[in-house]
């Protein structure tokens, strides 16, 4: 008697299996990734307690890079800020003319939102981590394109021209 119940359940199992099988993978798995994107801004020389702002649009990569990692534009849930560096590129060795610093991203059809900022940012200093938001960025890294506006407080002269490179690190959920 067991053996027949085990046959018959193995039966109905298989069955299932076989009539169900007509279902996405994709739909129930979550895929979760991390992704870098940089971007440099050119800032000019500036006198000391004055705003600087400079701004650079990026063209957006995350339908492909979504797809890189085996999954669809349409299932993206959120993109949010992991972690940020900036450092200087070229120009002065350190952050010693700048006195706190903001970047905010905003799109064509997006209004501006401040997503990086550092309040007090240290004499000497030649890499800041500033904190950021813990916002979902999906509606403006999945335009076609984005702008970031640099904006700092002088504390000093910036004597001269000076790149600075931003590396933000974000976490892709789908």
């Amino acid at each position: 008697m067991k053996r027949i119940y085990r046959l018959f359940m193995l039966v109905a199992i298989a069955g299932l299996l076989t009539v169900s099988c007509d279902f996405d993978l994709l739909d129930v798995i979550d895929i979760n990734f991390q992704t870098s994107h940089s971007a440099e801004f050119t800032v000019p020389p500036t006198d000391s307690g004055n705003y600087v702002q400079v701004s650079t649009t990026l063209a957006s990569d995350i339908e492909q890079e979504i797809e890189d990692n085996k999954g669809s534009i349409d299932k993206l849930e959120s993109i949010v800020v992991e972690s940020i560096s900036i450092v200087i590129d070229s120009g002065v060795v350190n952050f010693n003319a700048f006195k706190s610093a903001e970047i905010k991203f905003s799109t064509n059809d997006l209004s501006e939102i401040k997503v990086i900022w550092i309040d007090s940012i240290p004499m000497n200093a030649t890499v800041i981590y500033p904190e950021h938001t813990s916002d979902n960025l999906k509606d403006y890294l999945n335009s076609d394109e984005y702008t970031l506006t640099f904006k700092a407080v002088l504390r000093k002269d910036l004597m001269e021209t000076t790149i600075l490179k931003a590396v933000v690190d974000y976490k892709v959920q789908l």
